[in-house]
Order: structure tokens, then sequence, then C-alpha cells
């Protein structure tokens, strides 16, 4: 059985989504983007990142 994570590191989402680290931060700031703190790491959910993706494009339109 394959379970797929359900969060990733701020590193992990500039690679898989395009935006810089700044900008994922700048994001998080204006509370457009939640995040979970765990010790000293920082880890948003992969559902938060495509729901922002998803958001973004639409209004776009």
């Amino acid at each position: 059985m394959i379970v797929a994570p359900i969060t990733c590191t701020i590193a992990n989402a500039t690679k898989v989504t395009g935006l810089s680290r700044s900008t994922l931060y700048n994001l998080m700031k204006a509370k457009q983007l939640p995040y979970i703190k765990v010790g000293k790491r920082t880890l948003l959910k992969i559902t938060d990142i495509e729901a922002l993706l998803e958001n973004g494009r639409e209004t776009r339109h």
C-alpha cells in the first residue's frame, strides 16, 4: 500500500508549485495559505496548496 504525503515543506512546495519561497511566505503572512508549525518545521498541507492554485486560476478568468 502506497501512502501519499499530506504535507510538504516550504522547500518542496517551491519545487512542485513553481512559486518562490518569498511568495509562499507572503501568502502565509496574508493568511491565504494556512501552515502548520511542528517544532521548527513549517509544513503546508497538500490540499491547501491545491486549493490556493485552483482559486488563483479561477480569479484570473
